[in-house]
Parts: C-alpha cells; structure tokens; sequence
C-alpha cells in the first residue's frame, strides 16, 4: 500500500516527458494543438506587423494623411484584415492601452496583506506605464519589436482633436474600471467617493504632468522621468490615506 504515493509523486514527470498524449510520447508537431498554436503566432506577428506600420506612418506623416489601406500596405496585408484586427486606424494607435489597463487591474487584484491603498494602487500604476514615454518610435517593451505607440500619441495629442478625444475617452473608462477595483480592494476602507478621489487624483497628476511638460519642452527626450516623479509627488500628498492597511 505504501508504492501508491510513489507513484502519484512519479505522475508529474511522467506526464512532462509526453506532453501531446500521443504514443511513445512523440511531440504532436501536426496535430490540432500545434495548429491551434501556429494561428496564434500568426494572428500576433500580424497584430505587431500592424501596429508598427501604423506607428511609423503616424511618425513619418500627419494623422490625416495616414489611411487603413496605406498601412496595410505597409504591414503586408489586406485592408478586409485590417479590419479583423481594429475597427479604425484610431484603434490600432490605442493598441497597448488594454494591455497596461489589464496589468494594473491585475496588480490590483493581487493586493499584498497589510498594504494600503495607496500602495496598492502607486504599484498597479507602476506596472502599467510604459518604461520609456519616448515622443518618437522606439522600444514599448524590453524584447519587443514594436514602437512605443505611447510616445506617438503625445506627438499626436498635440495636433489632432480626433486623437485628444480618443485619448480623453479611454482615460475615463479606464479611470472607473481602476477606481472599482480599489473599492473592490478596500470594501470597508473606502467609499466610492474616495476610491474614485484617488484614483482621479494618481492618473490626472500623471497625465497632466506629461502634457504639460511636454507643451514647455516639446524636445523632451523621455518623459518617463516626470511621470513616475508626478507619482510620488501626489503619493507625498496623500498621507492621511497612505496608513498601513487593517487587513
């Protein structure tokens, strides 16, 4: 009786060493999962193939001399799968966004006992911005091959009303969805009011910050200095709310 949790503790590396379930535990190098998989990474070098023509015509020439059909061009493809990635050539300008929105909700969502909401709330904030807030194209991400589409938008939030309104709009959305999650965070902490106060409060200093300093040097290099400063500064602010959280 005593070989049976030998046994399930052997499972584990068994099942390593046959991942596909296929006899011998041969790889399934043909079968529906690596054709599943094959999909996938054609649909996201497509998506990246987008994103970077868009970035680089959106550098290279006015927003409104951009078209869906010239990028395309560029990346490759047809306007009809344009289409089945983005709605409009604004969109693809706001690619990154659902990304940094989703990682500060997750952040959020993975609350460290004993931290406060301004914690919580400054490091689902540092998570979500970019590491570099360059104006021109340039690295997102360590390892990635897109522009920064962040730095293309503050050229274009200076010139276009299209892009400031579409800028404005999403900064809402995502300023209710971030203040739910705090509230979800601090039930008995916080009310509405003030889990929307601090949320306002983080990503308006943040936005307003990059703007300005921007409108006084537009040559600015890389803003990511002034946003992650506007952080602390509004953190320093906030002291009465920066206490050490009960629970």
């Amino acid at each position: 009786m005593a070989a049976a949790p030998a046994a399930s503790a052997l499972a584990p590396a068994a099942s390593a060493s046959a991942p596909s379930g296929r006899p011998g535990g041969r790889p399934d190098s043909c079968g529906p999962r690596a054709a599943r998989g094959l999909r996938e990474l054609k649909k996201e070098r497509t998506h990246d193939a987008l994103v970077q023509a868009a970035a680089e015509l959106f550098t290279a020439h006015d927003y409104d001399d951009v078209t869906v059909a010239r990028i395309a061009e560029v990346a490759g493809v047809s306007t009809r799968t344009f289409f089945s990635y983005f709605p409009s050539k604004e969109d693809v300008l706001f690619a990154d966004t659902h990304t940094r929105l989703e990682q500060a909700l997750q952040s959020m969502a993975d609350r460290v006992p004993g931290e406060s909401p301004v914690d919580l709330l400054v490091r689902a904030v540092r998570r979500a911005l970019p590491a570099s807030f360059s104006p021109g194209p340039g690295p997102e991400v360590s390892g990635s091959a897109l522009p920064s589409l962040y730095g293309v938008r503050l050229r274009l939030n200076h010139s276009t009303p299209q892009i400031q309104a579409g800028a404005m709009r999403r900064l809402q959305e995502a300023q209710q969805l971030l203040s739910r999650a705090l509230l979800a965070a601090f039930p008995e902490r916080l009310t509405a009011v003030e889990a929307a106060a601090l949320v306002g409060a983080f990503i308006g200093g943040i936005s307003n910050a990059v703007i300005f300093c921007l409108a006084e040097d537009p040559d600015l290099p890389d803003t990511s200095q002034v946003a992650f400063e506007a952080l602390e500064v509004v953190r320093r602010r906030l002291p009465e709310l920066d206490r050490g959280a009960e629970g």
